[in-house]
């Protein structure tokens, strides 16, 4: 993570034939655990039929999104390569950070004091709820300066 107030989970699944990424940021571990888990579940579960192949094999040649494809083509072996750093210098969860009192967070409060401490400035987009009567606010805090890229082939920090 880029603060010690912001838990950042990092998943990494894989197997012979398939493979997975999920990814969580939260101010609560656990909160940003189970997001990252879900995050991974979806990934597994994208319906990796013999159609679903077949349709983006077609669809590849076509298609400039350029994380998707390194994505799909990319075989285990280089998805393993590309984030064995991790496995060398990740660090494994603090029990004690694990275990310690859930507690409200002041989001505005936070995002001031990270954003000093850091010396970035952050951009919150505010997503509008698409169903009327739903009381729920979508807002997404990110700075152009936070990372320089999530392209693992290119990073070279």
């Amino acid at each position: 993570s880029l603060h010690s107030e912001i838990h950042t989970i990092f998943i990494i699944g894989y197997g012979e034939v398939h493979k997975a990424l999920g990814l969580s940021a939260n101010f609560d571990l656990e909160t940003a655990i189970e997001n990252a888990l879900e995050e991974t579940f979806q990934t597994f579960a994208d319906s990796w039929t013999k159609n679903y192949i077949n349709e983006v094999s077609s669809r590849i040649s076509q298609n400039n999104e350029l994380y998707m494809d390194y994505y799909r083509n990319i075989s285990i072996e280089q998805f393993v390569n590309e984030y064995h750093f991790l496995w060398e210098h990740g660090n494994e969860i603090d029990e004690g950070v694990y275990n310690k009192k859930r507690c409200e967070v002041d989001f505005s409060k936070s995002i001031e004091a990270i954003s000093y401490d850091l010396n970035i400035i952050p951009y919150c987009t505010y997503i509008p709820c698409f169903t009327d009567n739903f009381k729920t606010k979508i807002v997404k805090v990110f700075s152009p300066n936070g990372y320089p890229h999530m392209y693992p082939k290119i990073f070279t920090e």
